[in-house]
């Protein structure tokens, strides 16, 4: 990665990715470095750990933080950008700790660049009603002496802490829950009078924001259980009068279900009683279904779960079908909790299941996949391989299986019924795939049919045909290629990767530029990729064109003035710009 540089990195990240991944960088948080033949990888330490790779091949990054996409690169792959670009790694191949902060975030008086608005907001229903995953498994790797010390450090620190503490884990009285109950009653009912008017959304949205704040911490006990589910099936009916196409009451409704279900994790199975009071009724919009799904989400209480399944299974065989819903919707929930939890029981229920719901059978054909059992895949999947839920583990098991003519009659069919970019892609990595002349057939097909030409340049760069994708662009290409930030990227990528395919994009983008320039008097993007040309040393193409613009322009005094301004080192021999790949 020779020609790696901040510039580059600039341009394959947002303003504030940049910014931040470099400070992660300088403050030591890229650790486990490691490297080999296709790639370098690292781990970054910041709410939580996450893991980063970047391919040395085309610059392709892969992070598992949530912000990670493919377009722009997160912080924590700036920061292992930097660390290669700075070069600081130990003999050992560990990069130099400098810093690792505290990750409390600013409310109480330490480090303030970590994410911390993800963690402390518990107010907005989107982040309570989905458990903060990453915070809770960093907070695992933390020996509880010193958890302990440091909620004590806190509190002495800010005494809402202690308040907090005694607040949530203290026995409430039935006069406290009355009250909470009556002000969640009177939120709810206050959105009626706004039905039908323009601000209706957001006074939904206020209101449920309220409640979830009346919500905050109530000990897991059976009393908040009882509280908790009996208020939540009140919501869930007022449903049929408010208008959630948001989802916003909704999430409401599962935050309480899966709330209500903490007290299991301490309780006995004899207090499951409480929860078959609301699972064995009809109610409205699945809360009955929900209930379920929040005990086997939240609940580790092994005894729990055992009964609840027993209970499941017994319904399976109508010996005990106390459920006020589907039968087949309670058995989708247990066979996806013992799939994971169970196998033999799972494998012991399948014959009498697999038939009563499609998503139990599609869900057993992704545990067959899971358990490299292709052949069964293959049987199984075949009257549904049109499936969303089972085209990934059928696609996979048929290249596996490396049934040639199957292989060849699925893909065939599904591209010219259904193009995608991805599923072309999919079917070009199975092994030894290329040699096959059908395989070429296909390709010249979508290269020559018009009906594809909005793929034709994406297909063109993922078969790295880089001297086709330059001229089809350049005349041809879809809005997508055409837009210069995208081919900017490109470049800058190929300025580490593959330097001549660099100058050629470049040269590219100055051409559009040149255009533009004769109908503006702003030269900030021209004189951009003169300094991107620069770096790549090729020096003769930017003398000429320097040379030609002052002499076609000798008026534009802004534009002759920054040519002139224009810092040229020594002629260098360039890179060659006539690139050619097979």
């Amino acid at each position: 990665m020779n020609n790696l540089s901040e510039r580059i990195i600039q341009k394959l990240s947002t303003p504030d990715s940049f910014e931040r991944g470099k400070k992660y960088y300088y403050r030591g948080r890229v650790t486990d470095y490691s490297e080999d033949d296709n790639s370098i990888n690292a781990v970054v330490v910041g709410t939580d750990f996450y893991n980063v790779k970047i391919s040395k091949a085309d610059l392709s990054a892969e992070c598992t933080c949530v912000k990670f996409n493919r377009e722009q690169l997160c912080k924590h792959l700036v920061a292992l950008l930097f660390t290669i670009l700075k070069g600081e790694i130990k003999s050992n191949g560990i990069p130099i700790t400098k810093y690792i902060p505290h990750t409390y975030g600013p409310k109480f008086g330490f480090e303030d660049d970590i994410d911390y608005k993800s963690h402390h907001n518990k107010g907005s229903i989107e982040d309570s009603s989905k458990p903060d995953n990453q915070f809770k498994s960093f907070l695992n790797h933390v020996p509880r002496e010193n958890l302990l010390n440091d909620i004590n450090e806190l509190r002495r620190k800010n005494p809402d802490i202690e308040e907090f503490f005694i607040h949530k884990y203290s026995q409430k009285s039935i006069s406290y829950y009355y009250r909470i109950e009556n002000n969640i009653k009177s939120r709810i009912n206050s959105i009626m009078r706004f039905r039908g008017k323009n601000d209706y959304s957001n006074k939904v949205f206020t209101a449920s924001r309220e409640v979830n704040s009346l919500l905050q911490n109530l000990p897991a006990s059976r009393q908040t259980s009882e509280f908790l589910l009996g208020t939540g099936l009140w919501i869930s009916e007022k449903l049929n009068e408010i208008e959630d196409s948001n989802g916003v009451l909704g999430s409401l409704v599962n935050l309480m279900t899966d709330n209500a279900c903490e007290y299991l994790n301490y309780a006995g199975k004899e207090d499951l009683v409480l929860f078959y009071q609301y699972t064995s009724v009809s109610t409205s919009f699945d809360f009955n279904i929900e209930i379920i799904e929040s005990i086997f989400r939240r609940v580790g209480n092994l005894a729990i779960i055992d009964a609840l399944v027993t209970k499941l299974e017994r319904s399976v065989y109508k010996k005990d079908p106390d459920f006020g819903f589907r039968p087949e919707s309670g058995w989708e929930i247990m066979m996806r909790y013992l799939r994971i939890a169970n196998h033999e029981r799972y494998e012991e229920l399948i014959p009498d299941l697999m038939e009563s719901s499609p998503a139990i059978k599609a869900d057993y054909i992704n545990y067959l996949y899971d358990n490299k059992r292709y052949n069964d895949v293959i049987a199984l999947g075949y009257e549904m391989q049109d499936n969303p839920d089972i085209v990934n583990a059928y696609t996979l098991s048929l290249a596996e299986s490396g049934d040639k003519q199957r292989i060849i009659e699925f893909y065939t069919k599904r591209l010219a019924e259904n193009f995608s970019p991805e599923l072309f892609k999919r079917f070009s990595e199975i092994d030894g795939i290329r040699k096959w002349p059908e395989w070429n057939n296909i390709v010249n097909n979508l290269l020559t049919d018009t009906e594809h030409i909005f793929y034709r340049a994406e297909i063109l760069l993922y078969l790295k045909r880089y001297v086709e994708f330059i001229d089809f662009i350049s005349v041809n290409g879809n809005e997508y290629y055409r837009n210069n930030s995208t081919i900017e990227k490109m470049a800058a990528k190929f300025s580490v990767t593959t330097p001549p395919l660099a100058v050629k994009l470049y040269h590219y983008l100055l051409e559009k530029e040149m255009a533009r320039i004769k109908r503006t008097s702003r030269y900030d993007i021209l004189m951009g990729y003169f300094e991107d040309l620069k770096c790549l040393n090729d020096l003769e193409y930017i003398t000429n064109l320097k040379n030609d613009l002052i002499a076609t322009y000798p008026t534009r005094k802004k534009l002759v003035a920054a040519l002139t301004a224009f810092e040229m080192p020594g002629l260098i021999t360039p890179v060659s710009a006539d690139f050619k790949t097979t």
